[in-house]
């Protein structure tokens, strides 16, 4: 299924929560948050930075779904992509062309990654959005997920962002069928699997 423009305005909008830099990555405080494009049909990325600069470069291959996050707690947010034919994630260091610094498997063909920074340590790590259940993990790796609950439907676009201020990211949907945005605001209630998280 080709989403050349869908696919750069889900990025724009992945770009734009996800650099929200977290208070414990002093790094980053005071820096404000920038728009970033991927073109799927490319694997080209387009990045603008504070001080005005726009780069250019290619990470990934046609088809691959851009992420940003923190992926080293440097305070700085960095490319990754999921490829979702093999259910690799390839993970940058920099924002700039080359190889992954790590990479590993993570989810299953069909699955919809997302980023966020879920326990408030200052540092991105992965999840996936399967059919209306999250799996959530607390490290970069291959590793059963810290936790998975149900929220949304099959077909829901998944996002994730501090939505409440706390530090730590929350989850959320966009319901294209009925123009519905739903988010959660506070994950620590869950049961480790198998919960429903509140709205």
């Amino acid at each position: 299924m080709k989403r050349s423009l869908p696919g750069l305005l889900v990025a724009a909008l992945v770009a734009t929560l996800l650099a929200v830099p977290a208070t414990s990555a002093p790094a980053a405080a005071g820096v404000p948050d920038e728009v970033g494009l991927f073109d799927p049909a490319e694997g080209r990325w387009h990045l603008r930075y504070p001080d005005g600069r726009i780069t250019s470069f290619y990470f990934g291959i046609p088809g691959d779904t851009p992420l940003l996050g923190d992926w080293d707690c440097d305070g700085i947010d960095t490319v990754a992509l999921y490829r979702e034919s093999t259910g690799f994630v390839y993970l940058r260091d920099s924002n700039d062309f080359g190889v992954g610094e790590q990479s590993f498997f993570f989810g299953n063909p069909g699955d919809i990654p997302i980023a966020g920074d879920w326990d408030g340590d200052g540092c991105d790590t992965l999840g996936i959005f399967r059919n209306g259940r999250f799996f959530l993990g607390n490290t970069l790796g291959t590793s059963v997920a810290d936790l998975d609950f149900f929220f949304g439907g099959a077909g829901d676009r998944p996002f994730a962002g501090d939505f409440n201020g706390d530090g730590k990211d929350t989850v959320g949907v966009h319901r294209d069928n009925q123009h519905w945005v739903f988010i959660t605001r506070d994950l620590s209630g869950l049961p480790a699997s198998g919960g429903v998280a509140p709205l």
